[in-house]
C-alpha cells in the first residue's frame, strides 16, 4: 500500500493545482495522500521528538503572536495557522517516509519519470497558443485556492511572449520546481543515456517560463554547484563560513536588491514594481516599528486592504522572510536563520548542504513557503535522497 501511496505522492507533486474544491478554498490531492500515509503507517510511524518540540513551539508561537493583535479576527488568523499546521505536518511524515531508502528511492522513480514526460508538455504548452490549442493538462488544474485554470488559460506577463506553466499555478512555481529538481538530477546516478537530453529539456522549459525567480534560483544553484564541486572550495572553512552566511542571508538582501534593479531601470513592468515594493514595505514596516512581535498570521492579506493609495504594494510579501517578519515578529529572523544552520548540519556531506540550501533560501526569497506544498515536499525528499540513493563523494 506504501509503494502505491508514494506512486501517487510522486505525481501529486507534479499535478500539485488538482484539489477538492470546497467554495474559495481547495485541498490539495498531494495533502490528502500524505493525510492517507499517515494513517495507514498510524502504529509504525516514529517522529523525531525534537521535530515535533520544535514544530509545536512554531505554532504555539503563531497562535500567541496572532491572540496579542486582538484587532485581527480570529478566522483570519485560524486559517492561515492551519495552512501552516500542514505544511509542517507534510514535512514531519514525508521526513519519515523518506528517511526509508526504499520509498526515497521509489519516490525518486516515479518523480523523475513524470518529470521528464511533463517536460514535452511544457514544450507543447509554449506553441499550443499559436495554433489555437487547448492546455488539456489543465483538467488537473482546479484549485480554487490558487485561480484554477480553465484549458485556454495562457500565460503573459512582462514579456510580449507565451510563459508555460506546466501543471502549476504560475510560470514561476513551475521554474522553482525544476531548479530544485535540478539538485537531484545532478547528483542521480540514472539517466545516463538520457542525461543530456534531460537537461536540455529542462533548460528550454525554464527559459520558456520567462521567470527571473526561477533565473536567479537556477543560477545560485550552479554557481554553488560550481565552487563546491568543480572548484573544491569546501576544504576551506573560512570559504564554507562565508558561502553559507551569503545563502542564508539571500531572502534578507533580495529586498533591497530588488529596489536597486528597479530604481536604475534594469526591470520597471508592474510586476517587478509590485515585488520590490511589496518585499521593501513589509520589511520596513517590521523593522522600523521594531516589531519584536508581529502583526499577526494573516495580517497581510487583511490589512492590504486599508491600504488601496498604496498602489504599488500588492497583498503578498513576495518574501517568505519579509512576511515573517511582518506577521510574526523580528525574532522569526532568528528562527529562520537558526534552523537553515540546522539544515546545513545535518549531515556530512556539507557540499550537498550548500546546494540545497541555496535553492531553498533563493526560492523562498520570491515568495511565500506555503504556498504550494509540492515544494516543501521535494525539499523534504531531497534531504534524505541525498543520503540514500545519491552516492555523493
Amino acid at each position: 500500500m506504501n509503494k502505491i501511496l508514494i506512486a501517487l505522492l510522486a505525481l501529486s507533486v507534479w499535478f500539485q493545482m488538482l484539489a477538492i474544491p470546497i467554495g474559495s478554498f481547495g485541498i490539495s490531492i498531494s495533502t490528502i495522500i500524505v493525510l492517507a500515509i499517515l494513517l495507514f503507517n498510524i502504529t509504525t510511524i516514529r517522529l523525531n521528538l525534537v521535530s515535533l518540540l520544535v514544530a509545536f513551539t512554531l505554532i504555539g508561537v503563531m497562535v500567541m503572536v496572532s491572540v496579542i493583535n486582538s484587532s485581527l479576527p480570529p478566522l483570519i488568523w485560524s486559517l492561515r495557522i492551519c495552512r501552516y499546521t500542514v505544511i509542517i505536518g507534510i514535512s514531519l511524515i514525508c521526513s519519515w517516509l523518506f528517511k526509508q531508502e526504499q520509498y526515497s528511492e521509489y519516490f525518486w522513480n516515479i518523480l523523475s519519470k513524470v518529470t521528464f514526460i511533463g517536460l514535452f508538455y511544457g514544450l507543447y504548452q509554449y506553441f499550443a497558443p499559436d495554433y489555437g490549442l487547448p492546455y488539456f493538462l489543465n483538467i488537473f488544474n482546479n484549485n480554487p485556492s490558487f485561480s484554477a485554470k480553465d484549458i485556454y488559460d495562457y500565460y503573459g506577463g512582462w514579456v510580449n511572449f507565451t510563459r508555460i506553466y506546466g501543471v502549476f499555478s504560475e510560470p514561476s512555481f513551475y521554474g522553482i520546481y525544476l531548479s530544485l529538481f535540478c539538485i537531484c538530477l545532478i547528483y542521480s546516478p540514472e539517466y545516463k543515456k538520457l542525461k543530456w537530453l534531460f537537461w536540455a529539456l529542462i533548460l528550454i522549459n525554464l527559459i520558456l517560463t520567462f521567470s527571473r525567480s526561477a533565473y536567479f534560483t537556477f543560477g545560485v544553484i550552479l554557481m554553488i554547484y560550481f565552487f563546491v564541486e568543480k572548484l573544491k572550495m569546501c576544504s576551506k572553512k573560512y570559504i564554507i563560513y562565508f558561502l553559507s552566511f551569503f545563502l542564508i542571508c539571500i531572502p534578507l538582501e533580495m529586498p533591497f536588491a530588488m529596489e536597486y534593479l528597479y530604481s536604475e531601470d534594469y526591470f520597471t513592468d508592474l510586476s517587478m514594481t509590485g515585488r520590490s515594493s511589496s518585499q521593501l514595505y513589509y520589511f520596513h514596516e517590521a523593522v522600523d516599528n521594531e516589531k519584536i512581535v508581529g502583526y499577526g498570521v494573516g495580517s497581510i492579506r487583511y490589512y492590504f486592504r486599508e491600504f488601496d493609495t498604496v498602489s504599488e504594494v500588492e497583498g503578498f510579501a513576495h518574501n517568505a522572510v519579509a512576511g515573517l517578519a511582518y506577521e510574526v515578529g523580528l525574532f522569526s529572523l532568528l528562527i529562520y536563520i537558526a534552523l537553515m544552520i540546522h539544515l546545513l548540519q545535518m549531515n556530512k556531506k556539507l557540499k550537498y548542504n550548500l546546494i540545497l540550501i541555496a535553492g531553498i533560501s533563493t526560492s523562498i526569497s520570491f515568495g511565500e513557503i506555503y504556498s504550494i506544498e509540492s515544494i516543501v515536499i521535494l525539499i523534504t525528499a531531497l534531504f534524505h535522497l541525498r543520503a540514500n540513493n545519491f552516492p555523493l563523494q
